[in-house]
């Protein structure tokens, strides 16, 4: 997987980040790429025998002054993996697990989008008690002769 994003991060990111080529498409084929590019990367693990999970992380909306998940890219992300029926950890619930939920996330992260290590480890926590749930929930689905998702 490393690979994989590390061999298409540069192609996709003149579309993705603000400041380069993004304003230059319009929104629909930007929008077509990245669907496509999910639909590469999911037959890509899928044709090893990797069953996909995402983790749809947070990032800071300078508007609200907070860490949120509503960006053009992550409701297409979060739409996708619906779609396509992949498990999605929302990482904003992993960060406030335990905490009020109107707490200030800026303390666990090193800027607008990398954690600080109290950031990773509580997502990184989240995936490990999310993991195994995924696995309980195919075996039963196997069980009782469906396949799981």
């Amino acid at each position: 997987v490393e690979n994989w994003a590390r061999r298409n991060y540069d192609h996709m990111k003149k579309y993705m980040v603000p400041g380069t080529n993004f304003t230059s498409m319009p929104q629909g084929d930007v929008n077509a790429i990245y669907t496509r590019e999910l639909n590469d990367f999911v037959s890509d693990l899928q044709k090893r025998n990797v069953k996909p999970v995402f983790i749809l992380f947070c990032g800071y909306d300078g508007r609200s002054g907070t860490y949120e998940e509503v960006g053009p890219f992550q409701q297409a992300f979060e739409g996708f993996a619906e779609k396509n029926n992949i498990p999605l950890l929302h990482s904003k619930a992993a960060l406030l697990d335990g905490l009020d939920p109107k707490t200030d996330l800026r303390p666990m992260f090193q800027d607008q989008a990398h954690m600080k290590p109290l950031g990773t480890m509580k997502v990184a926590q989240s995936l490990a008690a999310f993991l195994p749930s995924l696995n309980k929930q195919g075996e039963a689905n196997n069980t009782a002769g469906n396949v799981s998702k």
